[in-house]
């Protein structure tokens, strides 16, 4: 599901879609208003959505991970407890770091600030560079 009010968020279903097509997966695009999509949102209702968040200037995840923050992650998901964990000094920073790349509760789409991440369990053709994160980005595929 998807705002359709958002020009780019609507390309980005369209795309993500397509590519999703070509690996053999059936995908229905639902677009809502803004007020639809948070509704539905906030109560679970969907597969996958496409959702913006801001982090703090701090990068604090909590926006994202907190327990409360109402974006369809359960607050009995282990990357959920491994972030209160580390929250609390009870675990590394590695370990909720391994704990997120391996459940992967969210998939980052796009950065405004032009950041490019990924994690080592995607098998991957960029053709980013550290002068253009974004170069070559209609031809990214994920394996």
């Amino acid at each position: 599901m998807y705002n359709f009010e958002n020009g780019f968020k609507a390309e980005t279903a369209q795309i993500i879609k397509e590519n999703l097509e070509e690996l053999g997966f059936y995908v229905r695009l639902k677009p809502y208003t803004e007020s639809e999509f948070m509704y539905d949102l906030s109560v679970g209702a969907f597969d996958l959505y496409i959702g913006e968040i801001k982090l703090s200037y701090n990068m604090n995840l909590n926006p994202i991970l907190s327990a409360d923050s109402n974006y369809g992650l359960s607050e009995e998901n282990e990357t959920i407890l491994k972030y209160s964990e580390f929250l609390r000094d009870e675990c590394g920073i590695m370990d909720f770091i391994n704990v997120f790349d391996s459940d992967m509760p969210l998939v980052p789409l796009v950065y405004r600030n032009a950041v490019l991440s990924y994690t080592k369990a995607m098998q991957s053709e960029f053709g980013a560079c550290d002068s253009d994160v974004f170069y070559d980005i209609e031809t990214w595929s994920l394996k």
